[in-house]
């Protein structure tokens, strides 16, 4: 998605635990979250309702595996 973007209502796993808000992205970097929501859209701004939606803001690689070393 190019450009501003806000996600509203979504579950978000920040802080060691999960909280339901909102998220905006601003110039490709998470500019502000909003516990409980109430972010106010603005002009030009992408939005997309995030219900049942799961975010993990600031995870780079979620795919990824720890194994011990020599396991496949």
């Amino acid at each position: 998605v190019a450009g501003d973007l806000l996600i509203h209502n979504s579950a978000m796993v920040i802080g060691g635990g999960i909280v339901h808000g909102d998220l905006r992205v601003v110039a490709g970097k998470i500019a502000s979250i909003a516990p409980g929501g109430g972010l106010e859209s603005h002009d030009g701004e992408s939005v997309i309702d995030g219900e049942g939606l799961h975010l993990l803001p600031g995870a780079i690689d979620p795919q990824v595996h720890f194994r011990e070393p020599g396991q496949p």
